[in-house]
């Protein structure tokens, strides 16, 4: 990754003002320092500011770049700009007017936009070039999503909705931030493996983020369902804390060279593949055991019925993807056929001798010209090197030619070489490259 000295100063820089930023936060929510009240205001105001700082710093990695890279980020930008506004919202009612916030609340509708807006930024970032691909990306993002809240149900949130007093749409929301979170991160990582070097670490600190993000939503849908979450709550930092890796991913992606931005050609790798399918099988036992060990659990066994249909959607849209390049493939196979009986009938039939060699300088064809002004078979000299047949004196003038027709491309050279007879005499040639 090309990063320049002086980049690498201020990116420490900025790393370690995050650090500190969040560990004084945690400390004055921690130790409530002047008070309920002013801790409120530092609370409530320091989480707008770090998803602010977030925003801004995607916005100028938005306008850095280019393409689907100024999408991406502008996206990101937008996702953490609408959970900013909902945390002034929010802040707005508890510091400023001195009221508790009721859940759900018009603040919810901030942090609830910036899901489909962050989920959108990291669908277009680089790294997938065919709808299908982008396609089969989100939903490996929403069946790992599934396949963690029915496993996640079974063990702690399913015992947190049938504890709750409060109504289903608190219920709900509360456990929608922690599933979002979930879908997020797992989208980022997958995208990690399929991206160019050069922006995996912005990828990864935004998923780092986004996970940060995810333990406070857990513990606030916990708490929220509980009826235990009050103000200036120490779980808090983990938001100040995930909107300022944010930020530090877009500040990072500000600094890489435009020529580094190219997305990989690499395929990913087979663990990457297979990696959607591992807590789909781990739900899938889970949905089987407690439906046949007891009473039936209805969320449990339409989740994995939603789960398993998006797992069909999936494969159906790899398989007609893959039938689709394979009809491509073979078209540009029989293209290539066709070109290639055309160029060699055309070459067996021309009048002088025709040699292709590849980058290396062996030759790979010759026409059947060459038995009869040389006296070789076609055949024997494939594997050769095609200088061999040259005087010794004559190779650096064909060598010359060479580096002239690679350097004009297009445009033929010309080089008068001296090339062996098998019988070992001479013949002077105008050689064309």
């Amino acid at each position: 990754m090309i990063v320049n000295r002086h980049a690498k100063r201020d990116f420490g820089i900025a790393c370690a003002a995050a650090v500190l930023l969040t560990a004084a936060f945690g400390i004055w929510i921690g130790l409530r320092f002047d008070g309920i009240q002013v801790t409120e205001a530092v609370d409530d105001f320091g989480e707008g500011a770090a998803a602010l700082i977030a925003a801004l710093a995607c916005a100028a990695a938005a306008f850095r770049h280019k393409g689907r890279m100024r999408v991406a980020w502008a996206l990101l930008a937008g996702g953490a700009g609408a959970w900013a506004i909902g945390e002034g919202i929010w802040s707005y009612f508890e510091v400023i007017r001195g009221q508790q916030v009721p859940f759900p609340s018009l603040a919810d509708a901030g942090y609830l936009a910036a899901v489909p807006l962050v989920v959108a930024g990291i669908a277009v970032f680089p790294g997938r070039h065919r709808i299908a691909s982008r396609a089969a990306f989100l939903l490996d993002g929403a069946i790992i999503a599934g396949a963690l809240l029915i496993i996640s149900w079974s063990t702690v949130l399913g015992m947190l909705y049938r504890a709750g007093s409060g109504d289903i749409l608190s219920i709900v929301l509360g456990l929608a931030y922690p599933v979002s979170d979930i879908a997020i991160a797992v989208m980022a990582l997958l995208l990690v493996s399929r991206t160019a070097r050069s922006i995996r670490l912005p990828l990864l600190l935004v998923a780092a983020g986004v996970s940060a993000n995810l333990l406070s939503d857990s513990a606030f849908a916990y708490l929220t369902t509980t009826h235990a979450y009050g103000p200036a709550q120490l779980i808090d930092t983990g938001w100040v804390a995930g909107y300022l890796l944010i930020g530090l991913g877009a500040f990072f992606a500000t600094l890489v060279p435009k020529s580094a931005l190219k997305a990989d050609d690499e395929p990913p790798g087979r663990w990457i593949l297979a990696l959607p399918y591992l807590p789909v099988a781990i739900a899938a036992a889970v949905t089987v055991a407690l439906n046949t060990s007891g009473s039936p659990d209805m969320f449990l066994f339409w989740g994995m019925m939603g789960v398993a249909g998006l797992v069909l959607v999936r494969q159906f849209i790899v398989l007609w993807d893959n039938l689709s390049l394979n009809q491509k493939l073979e078209a540009q196979a029989a293209a290539l056929r066709d070109t290639e009986t055309n160029f060699r009938s055309l070459v067996q039939n021309s009048g002088d001798v025709v040699v292709l060699a590849d980058a290396s300088g062996t030759m790979r064809f010759l026409s059947t010209s060459i038995d009869r002004f040389f006296a070789y078979n076609p055949t024997e000299l494939v594997g050769q090197p095609f200088v061999e047949l040259l005087h010794p004196s004559d190779r650096p003038t064909f060598e010359g030619g060479v580096q002239k027709a690679l350097a004009a491309s297009a445009h033929p050279i010309s080089a008068s070489c001296r090339v062996r007879h098998k019988l070992g005499s001479w013949t002077h040639c105008e050689i064309t490259i």
